[in-house]
């Protein structure tokens, strides 16, 4: 487990997944076997942590690879921000990924790299076989 979290926040967490018939059984049992990684971040949809978020995404690619755990999982944790609704949610998610990925073309070209998508799916998010590709992992499935 790598949490760069408050104890104030991993009881927060603790408190959501651990609840009477919480609907997503790979978070309780990523929680309970210890098998995630948690960080966070400020300003939900602003795009601001993304450089911080690209990196921690490579890391956990990385890890989740290592450690071959079923359930490993991401928790990216927005402080102070609110979200008015599941739209509200989208755009702030696809904003802060729209970021992501703007962050990581840039460092390809300054580092003379090209930028490669994930070639089982597509990059463009109107078309069914659409996956987030970062550093040519695909996230979200």
């Amino acid at each position: 487990m790598i949490l760069e979290t408050t104890h104030s926040l991993f009881k927060d967490i603790q408190n959501l997944v651990m609840q009477a018939n919480y609907p997503c059984v790979s978070a309780v049992n990523s929680f309970l076997r210890e098998d995630y990684m948690s960080f966070e971040y400020s300003a939900f949809g602003s795009g601001e942590s993304a450089p911080k978020l690209f990196q921690n995404l490579l890391d956990f690619k990385e890890r989740q690879l290592s450690t071959k755990a079923p359930f490993f999982s991401f928790w990216a944790v927005y402080k102070n921000s609110i979200v008015k609704s599941e739209i509200d949610f989208e755009k702030k998610l696809w904003a802060e990924l729209s970021a992501v990925h703007s962050h990581e073309v840039q460092k390809c070209m300054d580092e003379n790299k090209e930028f490669k998508w994930d070639p089982k799916f597509s990059s463009d998010p109107n078309d069914k076989k659409f996956c987030f590709s970062n550093e040519f992992a695909t996230f979200w499935r």
